[in-house]
């Protein structure tokens, strides 16, 4: 017996409890669109598991609750954080679209028990025999008529299936007779064998050209790729050299930057001489203008640095491919690749 049911975060309803009586059936009355029908789609959604789930959450709620009291036992259906069915503190999980079978059993409460509000008058309409299957369905008499359909099926597929063997059978018969040559083709066979097995020899030797050729062919890759690979590195040394000689500009830029310096210390000391001061002014003038050449140079000596130094790691990485490619050989002339 139902003897009630609340609902959590359902549609229209934070919470809710209905109490249902002993005796009388239960009539839950109020003004339209308050909620009514919400309870029994509740009922509907804990004992069928059907509908939307997102359709019953209450607007601004993380999860929906469900639960009945039914013979003695609490059935809870929530889904939130988990999805899941409870039975006296009994977890369910992995249940997809079905009621777990325990539940089934305690609720015994299937789709016929069910009537839409817009569904004609509770069976009135239907024919007799529509009528008959609905009560079989509460009663559990569909599964003898279940039954009975099931072995009708099975016993015409038996006998089906037994005719067909027995055709099979004959067919084989016939058959049989007309294979009595087999027995003479035995040593024909015998000798196809033989010669099958010589050629999955000569098959078996041509996959391992195959294979040898593949090998070959891969060898000769990784070889053009360490050869790629040497003339990048060669690259990076040219590179390399260049840097180098720009750090000897740079030594030299500050090198005149210093007689720049010292040449204005001069100047700032006093003017003795109009026209020494004119002399210096001169070689100061021109010393800018090597400055600003020299600054611009050493802007290009720094780009050029971080290139070197990418470049460096560039090279480290290509050295280390071309020596686990060529295994520690040049490529070139076959002697041992130095260690860096």
């Amino acid at each position: 017996m139902l003897e009630y049911i609340t609902l959590t975060n359902f549609q229209a309803w934070k919470a809710l409890r209905v109490d249902f009586g002993p005796h009388v059936t239960t009539i839950v009355s109020s003004l339209n669109d308050v909620g009514k029908t919400s309870v029994l789609r509740a009922l509907d959604w804990l004992t069928t598991n059907r509908g939307r789930v997102k359709s019953y959450l209450r607007l601004g709620s993380s999860f929906v609750r469900v639960e009945i009291g039914i013979d003695g036992h609490k059935v809870v259906r929530k889904v939130g954080k988990e999805n899941v069915y409870l039975l006296d503190g009994r977890k369910f999980k992995a249940f997809k679209a079905r009621v777990p079978e325990p539940i089934q059993k305690v609720l015994n409460i299937g789709e016929a028990n069910f009537q839409g509000q817009l569904d004609s008058p509770y069976w009135f309409l239907e024919s007799p025999g529509q009528v008959s299957r609905n009560l079989n369905k509460i009663v559990n008499l569909d599964i003898i008529d279940l039954a009975l359909s099931n072995a009708d099926s099975e016993v015409r597929e038996a006998k089906k299936e037994h005719d067909q063997i027995k055709t099979r059978l004959d067919k084989a018969r016939a058959e049989r007779d007309e294979l009595s040559w087999v027995r003479g083709a035995n040593a024909e066979f015998g000798c196809v064998k033989m010669t099958q097995a010589q050629l999955d020899r000569v098959k078996e030797g041509l996959d391992t050209l195959k294979t040898l050729k593949s090998s070959l062919d891969e060898n000769n890759t990784a070889r053009i790729e360490a050869l790629e690979k040497y003339r990048k590195l060669k690259k990076l040394v040219e590179l390399a050299r260049k840097v180098r000689r720009r750090d000897r500009d740079a030594k030299e830029l500050s090198r005149l930057v210093e007689q720049i310096r010292e040449c204005e210390r001069v100047i700032e000391a006093g003017v003795p001489d109009m026209r020494k001061i004119n002399s210096a002014m001169q070689r100061v003038l021109a010393a800018r203008k090597n400055l600003n050449k020299l600054e611009r140079l050493l802007a290009d000596i720094r780009k050029a640095e971080e290139c070197i130094c990418v470049l460096k790691e560039r090279s480290s990485q290509l050295e280390q491919d071309l020596k686990e490619k060529s295994g520690g050989l040049c490529p070139v002339c076959g002697r041992k690749l130095p260690n860096t």
